[in-house]
Formats: C-alpha cells, structure tokens, sequence
C-alpha cells in the first residue's frame, strides 16, 4: 500500500508538470529572411503569376500557411477594373495585368488553419506605364521598279519597351504622291509589318 501511493505520488509530480502543459498557438508571420517587399512592379499585358507564400511563415506551421483575399482596389480616383486579378489559397497571386499603368492595393490574411490568424496585410501592386512602340532607323524612301515584287519589313525597324518585337502593324491609309493619285489596290501590309504586292 505504502509502495502504491508513492507510485501514484510521482506520476502526478510528472503529469502535473508536463501533461498539463498548453503551448499558445502563435500567429503566421512575415519571414525576417525574406520579408514582403513594399510594392511589385508587374508589365502591361503581362501574367502576374507572384507567390505570397514565400515570405510568410509559422512556428507550428512553417509554410503551410492559408491566404485569403480581403479586398484589391486601383489607387486612383476613378478606381480600376480589378477582376483581372486572384488569390489562390497558396498564397500565388495570378491574372492577366491590364495596360492602365495604374496601382493596385490587394489586401489579404494569412491563416495557420489551427485558429492563428494574422490581421490585414496589404502589398501594392505598381503596372508599370505602357510606352507606345517606337521606330529606329526608319528609311524615309524604299525605292521599287514597276513590276518589282515589294517584300519589306517594317517590324526590322520598330521596336517596344514592353512588348520588343511582339507588335502588330495596321495600314490608315496609302495614297499615290502623285496630283492624279493612282492605284494603291496592288500594295497590302500584313500584321507583322510586312509590306508586300507587285508595282
């Protein structure tokens, strides 16, 4: 009897001390190694494919944290279209950028899935200006014989900040310098900046 209750005595020293014990479950947090930037640039027309989850963490959790969108607005009096742009639970932010050049606030939680939630983060997302194409070394004559094939390239000789040679050629208007004019019908421009027909 006396040997039971000095068992018993003992297990509840040990228990008392460590089975008892409740560990607080800490909130996710910014990684102090890769902490979120103030603001990411991203390009007209470009896919925003951007991971938040690469500079959250948690203690319990590590990187398998939830991300949900609280709210995203343009930065601009006369707001902005924002349903271009989603949140996945991940954390990646994904969408095709529109060529406004305006910024955009996305607001956003981190959640550890065990109760542990962050209050609003908030990351502004800059779209960089989107610059017209420009031309460079443009000749101001090419010169053709008549019943010559015309084969010239336009695209040799434009180029664009965003874009570089993705761009797409449209003809306004061609008239013959001439006080009579003449025909144009044999001259055709396609969207890749090829001019072509027969003189």
């Amino acid at each position: 009897m006396k040997n039971n209750i000095l068992t018993l005595i003992v297990f509840l020293l040990v228990c008392g001390g460590i089975c008892n014990k409740v560990y607080a479950n800490t909130l996710p947090y910014e990684d102090s190694s890769n902490p979120l930037p103030a603001f990411v640039s991203i390009q007209p027309g470009g896919f925003l494919n951007y991971s938040l989850s690469d500079h959250y963490t948690d203690d319990e959790q590590g990187k398998n944290l939830i991300f949900t969108l609280s709210d995203i607005f343009a930065v601009d009096p006369f707001g902005g279209d924002t349903s271009w742009f989603s949140l996945a639970a991940n954390g990646m932010m994904s969408g095709t950028v529109p060529a406004d050049g305006k910024e955009y606030n996305a607001e956003f939680t981190v959640s550890d899935g065990a109760g542990g939630i962050t209050g609003t983060q908030h990351l502004v997302l800059k779209v960089a200006s989107n610059t017209p194409p420009y031309a460079s070394g443009l000749p101001s004559s090419v010169a053709i014989s008549p019943g010559e094939s015309l084969s010239f390239s336009l695209l040799d000789y434009y180029n664009d900040a965003e874009q570089g040679k993705n761009l797409t050629f449209t003809l306004s208007d061609i008239i013959g310098v001439d006080p009579f004019f003449g025909d144009t019908s044999w001259f055709s421009l396609g969207s890749d900046g090829v001019m072509s027909g027969v003189v």
